[in-house]
């Protein structure tokens, strides 16, 4: 094995390396370029308000949250207690206490975080039955990147909240079930 077999060896062993490397770095820079593409929450510029005077009762809420881009969102409530229920795509809440929102202390709860890979969610528990007034997202002003959700809750009464049934009816993305037309075969 001769000089040109010692110079082989030194190439197998730089490639060798050079592909552990890029098998390690590589991922940790994709995930690095996945969080940059994720929203983010502004927590400086998004707030919690309740609406009129506090006399005992639910009081109109007004939910702005500002984030870093627009996102696809949906709203929905469930009951037992009261909550209302905002999946994101692609927003990513590390970092961001949902106790530090300006106005949380409004509501008996908020929580946000990971839902599943690729989603978010937000629940707020409130202080009785609501329904969405409005739910808008809308740049920034002032031609700033990013994205307004506005959403605007009133107090209803109980048999004017419409909720999606039971918490496990919040889950998507299952398959339909199946219809049999034909018995399933015998067995002995």
């Amino acid at each position: 094995a001769g000089p040109a077999g010692c110079f082989h060896g030194r190439a197998m062993r730089w490639l060798c390396a050079l592909a552990l490397f890029l098998t390690l770095a590589l991922p940790a820079a994709a995930d690095a370029n996945a969080r940059a593409a994720l929203a983010r929450v502004d927590l400086a510029q998004s707030s919690l308000q309740a609406e009129g005077r506090d006399r005992g009762r639910p009081r109109p809420l007004d939910l702005r949250l500002t984030l870093t881009q627009p996102v696809p969102y949906r709203v929905y409530f469930l009951d037992a207690p009261p909550r209302l229920v905002v999946d994101f795509r692609q927003v990513d809440f590390s970092g961001a206490e949902a106790k530090a929102l300006p106005g949380a202390e409004l509501v008996p709860a908020l929580r946000w975080g990971r839902f599943r890979p690729g989603w978010s969610r937000m629940v707020m528990e409130l202080p009785g039955p609501y329904a969405l007034r409005q739910a808008l997202q809308s740049p920034i002003e002032g031609g700033a990147d990013g994205a307004l959700m506005h959403l605007q809750l009133e107090p209803v009464d109980q048999d004017e909240f419409v909720t999606r049934g039971h918490a496990l009816s919040a889950l998507w993305d299952l398959p339909q079930p199946a219809t049999r037309t034909a018995p399933l075969p015998e067995t002995t």
